[in-house]
């Protein structure tokens, strides 16, 4: 699974596809503090569940573009992940 985030200042979205780029679940949106990020995590895991995956790829923008990111650092998943 691939997810791909579209990082602003407020709040971000976040777009998952398959491999083959079929889109999966419905897009997400969230804030740019702790509570959405933990929600993004969340969204990520049911995902993987809902669709029998074990594998996710995130790619979003520069962490010096996310304040979040910037003062938090990367956003810990339950699961470790790997690439294909």
């Amino acid at each position: 699974m691939v997810v791909g985030v579209d990082i602003a200042q407020e709040a971000h979205v976040a777009r998952s596809v398959s491999y083959w780029g079929i889109a999966l679940g419905s897009p997400l949106e969230f804030g740019n503090h702790d509570e959405g990020f933990q929600l993004f995590g969340r969204w990520i895991q049911d995902l993987l569940k809902s669709y029998k995956l074990t594998k996710v790829i995130v790619g979003m923008e520069p962490p010096h573009l996310s304040g979040y990111v910037a003062q938090n650092g990367p956003v810990p998943l339950e699961k470790p992940t790997s690439t294909p």
